[in-house]
């Protein structure tokens, strides 16, 4: 992309140069012409790819944060034997009181430990010579 962005930016700037519009033929002007809108469309197109690949990599971000949030919301119900978790965003106010986010998060921090140790145990499994 830097190199399509830098032969934009030199078409333009010949584009833009009168003294050298005035040396070229109109053959040549419309061709470099064609050549701008070209790679202009080019770079157009790398980039709504670059913003949808942006796009479905957030959402299975988010998707994922919201999958875990659930997991350590039902185990926190659970473990406290409360029969609803809310966010902020469900309530007009809530007492804050009443909060176990910081509960949740915890919950959060110890799935993502676990999660990380079985990583790792299976890259080491890959590693080590299977025993036969």
């Amino acid at each position: 992309m830097k190199k399509k962005r830098s032969n934009l930016m030199t078409s333009l700037k010949k584009l833009n140069d009168t003294d050298y519009l005035d040396s070229i033929s109109a053959e040549a002007e419309t061709e470099l012409k064609r050549k701008a809108r070209s790679i202009q469309s080019d770079l157009q197109q790398h980039q709504q790819q670059f913003y949808q690949s942006l796009q479905q990599a957030n959402f299975k971000v988010v998707q994922q944060l919201t999958e875990a949030i659930g997991k350590a919301s039902k185990k926190v119900a659970e473990t406290q034997n409360l029969d609803l978790v809310l966010n902020d965003e469900v309530a007009f106010f809530s007492n804050s009181a009443l909060s176990v986010s910081k509960d949740v998060v915890k919950e959060m921090d110890n799935n993502f430990s676990i999660t990380e140790q079985n990583q790792e145990k299976e890259q080491l499994k890959k590693r080590l010579p299977a025993a036969g």
